[in-house]
């Protein structure tokens, strides 16, 4: 009897590579927020659709990829910015 991993390292669902690519789009673009105008935005939204699409990876499709879980840290980074900045407003 072959027992396959629980965990494994890349996705195995459309839904878990699109979650896995939003979300490494997301570094690049706020790191180069200061060469790309609204690179910042643009990485931002890609962060928040690609954790959405992880959570909805992970709840609908199962999916149990390590790749697809830390897809979840983008969401997370850019939604404690937006609270922070709601909360303590900009200048």
């Amino acid at each position: 009897v072959k027992h396959q991993p629980r965990i494994s390292m890349l996705p195995t669902t459309h839904l878990g590579w699109w979650a896995v690519g939003l979300a490494a789009a997301f570094f690049p673009f706020v790191f180069a927020a200061a060469a790309l105008p609204r690179g910042a935005a643009i990485g931002f939204v890609c962060g928040l659709a690609g954790g959405v699409v992880a959570l909805m990876a992970i709840i609908r499709d199962r999916e149990r990829a390590l790749t697809v879980f830390v897809a979840l840290v983008p969401l997370v980074v850019a939604v404690a910015f937006l609270l922070v900045e709601l909360i303590t407003g900009s200048p």
